[in-house]
């Protein structure tokens, strides 16, 4: 399953964005935190940024009522 938000503003400066994908910081809280739940779900946060705009793309794969429960449990303890 994959979510994309793209906005029409001025896009995110380079050096944040190569912040974010080295080490997840830069942005704040609120992205940091969605991909680190990305990753917990064996998915992954992108970010792409131009003059016209950014676009943040979430990727995770589908997982059964089980699997999430399994996930939830190994998070949780």
């Amino acid at each position: 399953m994959v979510l994309e938000v793209k906005d029409n503003g001025r896009g995110m400066p380079i050096d944040i964005l190569q912040q974010f994908d080295q080490t997840g910081a830069g942005t704040g809280v609120g992205l940091g935190g969605i991909r680190e739940r990305a990753r917990e779900l064996g998915g992954k946060l992108t970010l792409e940024a131009t003059s016209k705009g950014t676009l943040l793309r979430i990727a995770v794969p589908h997982l059964s009522k089980a699997q999430v429960a399994d996930s939830h449990k190994r998070h949780i303890t």
